[in-house]
Order: C-alpha cells, then structure tokens, then sequence
C-alpha cells in the first residue's frame, strides 16, 4: 500500500544507528580486575579476579554466587546460549545448565588453579595452570594430553562443536588443535615461542605469542595478521566468530577485524590499556581491562520515539491520516 510505502521511508532511515562503546558496571562504578569475559548471542559473562561473577540476560547485569556470596578469584569463564562455565584460580570449577549452578569435578573435588575455560553447544573444555586439560564430551569429564602426561601452565582454551584449541606458556609453550579425532601441536611461526591466547570458530582459529606476532588460520595455513603493524606485542586475549574477529594486548591496544581489515577500537580512548579479556558474538564485543572498566560494543536497539522525530504514540495519528486518505478499488490500494 502506499500509505505503508510512505511510512516505511519515513522510519527506515532511524533504523540504520551506528554501533557505540558503553561502560559496563555490573560491579558498580569501580575497577577491578576482569580476568574473563564472554558473548553468545546478547548474553554476557564476566568475572572479576579476587571479586565476583556476572553474568547479563539480555537487559540487566545480575550477580552469581556459584561459590557463595565472597569474593573469589574468579580466572576463568565461557558461555553459550544461557549456559556457562566459570573456574575459580586455586579453587573450583562450576557449569551453569540455564537453570542452576553445580560444581564440575574433571581434576577431583580438589582446589586447582583453573586458569582457562570454554563451552559450546553443551561440550565444555577448562585447563589449569601448572596442571591437566580436560574435555566434556557432552555427557562426562575426561583429561586430555596433547602435549603429553605432563602438567602445563594452560592458559587459554577454545572449542567449536567437537574442535578444541589450546595455548600453554613458558617454560613449556606449545599450540594444540584438536580436530575431532586427534590432537596436533601447530607451528604457526615455528617451535618455541610463547603463546598466551588462542580462539576458535569452525576450524578458523586465531592466535597470539606474548611478545609476539598474531597469527590466524584459514583455509589450511597459518598467516601473521598485523593489526597494531609489524611489531611484536604482548598479545593477551582474542575471540573469533564468523568473518569477525577481535584481538587484545596488554600494555597495548584493542583491534577488531571487520568487513576485511583489522582496526583499533578505543573503547576508553586512546590510551593503552591491559586487555585481559575479550569476546565477540554476531558482531557484538565484551572487553575487559586489568584494574579498569568492562566495556561492550552492542547492536543498538531503535527508540521509535527517536525514528521519525516524535512520540510512538503520533505514529497511531499519522496511519490513521495516511489509512484515512486509502480506497480500495478492484482490490487495488489508491491514495484518493
């Protein structure tokens, strides 16, 4: 109908709103520590180290207390859909199923320095540092060794369906991939350098070397990708999905890739910061900074107050003097 016509090319134009940074406060107007954050379509995660976890259901930050109401040192988390992960350093592991809390014992029910954790899809994978990596299949907990029956300082880990990346650190640095039936080390810039952060989406994965180079795995290579040029950085935290991606150093800045080229995002403006957590989800971002703020860049969500200059409630006015103005002729609509 015209009329609709009319209307639709009065509020499409409002509806292209461009996409902002805004400071999160789920622990109020304070720094802390955010030692993880996650996004999986509008939820968040995020934990704050020797402080508490939170976690964002689409409209409002809310406090979880899966280790009770203290303060913990929160290291680890992930999230998908409603479900979540979240490991404490020299404590316990926990798995959010969307409706309650229960504690994970992959190591034992013993306090272990969980240090990295990941979830997708109901598959779940957390490591510790100065011990094991674990895997849940979906339906239990088992140890894994890529690198061997020796304990490691994991520090970050990543899953897409039934692939896993792996990163550990000095003294014993190495970069594992599990492609669904076995595990490999990779060797995006050869052996010996000292991985920190590693991610995954569909068998693209992405991966960065503190004090190091950034590297990301497409098509069946490894490629550097040099988002702050071509130096070497202490890249600390990373999230891929789709075509996106999002890369983060400490002492340094924060870059996102999007529409085909790598930019720096300035969350907190420019200054560099220590980008301890980072996550990316349909184009959305989380970021966490150490002894800072917690960020997130979000699809807006339209005020139609804001659309065509006026109140929602002229809209009803202006249908009923374009509706008023329509005939229906032949089953045909016309202005008249």
């Amino acid at each position: 109908m015209k009329a609709l016509y009319i209307l639709l090319l009065i509020i499409t134009p409002g509806l292209a709103m461009p996409q902002t940074w805004s400071e999160q406060t789920p622990a109020g107007s304070v720094d802390k520590y955010w030692s993880a954050c996650g996004i999986s379509s509008g939820k968040m995660i995020a934990a704050a180290y020797n402080s508490r976890l939170y976690y964002y259901n689409g409209s409002s930050w809310i406090e979880q207390t899966p280790a009770g109401a203290a303060n913990k040192a929160w290291y680890a988390a992930g999230i998908s859909g409603t479900t979540m992960i979240a490991g404490i350093y020299n404590g316990r592991l926990y798995y959010y199923n969307g409706t309650s809390w229960s504690q994970q014992t992959p190591a034992g029910a013993v306090d272990k320095a969980w240090y990295c954790a990941a979830i997708n899809n109901g598959k779940m994978a957390a490591g510790i540092y100065g011990g094991r990596l674990y895997y849940h299949n979906g339906l239990s907990w088992s140890e894994v060794q890529p690198a061997g029956n020796v304990d490691m300082n994991w520090v970050s880990v990543d899953i897409s369906g039934d692939m896993i990346v792996a990163a550990c650190c000095d003294p014993s640095s190495g970069l594992y991939y599990y492609n669904g039936s076995s595990w490999s080390q990779q060797y995006p810039s050869g052996a010996g350098t000292n991985w920190y952060t590693c991610s995954i989406y569909e068998g693209r994965m992405l991966a960065g070397e503190y004090n190091g180079r950034l590297y990301e795995y497409l098509d069946g290579r490894w490629n550097e990708v040099q988002p702050a040029g071509n130096i070497n950085a202490l890249w600390y935290s990373s999230d891929i999905y789709g075509n996106e991606m999002v890369a983060g150093c400490y002492n340094g800045r924060l870059y996102h890739y999007v529409n085909d080229t790598w930019v720096e995002e300035q969350p907190a403006g420019n200054a560099a910061f220590n980008w301890n957590s980072v996550g990316i989800s349909n184009g959305e971002i989380i970021a966490g900074a150490y002894s800072k703020r917690l960020w997130t860049y979000l699809n807006p969500v339209p005020n139609i107050d804001n659309i065509i200059g006026v109140p929602y409630a002229s809209i009803n006015s202006i249908l009923g003097i374009l509706f008023d103005n329509v005939q229906i002729i032949n089953g045909v609509d016309k202005l008249k």
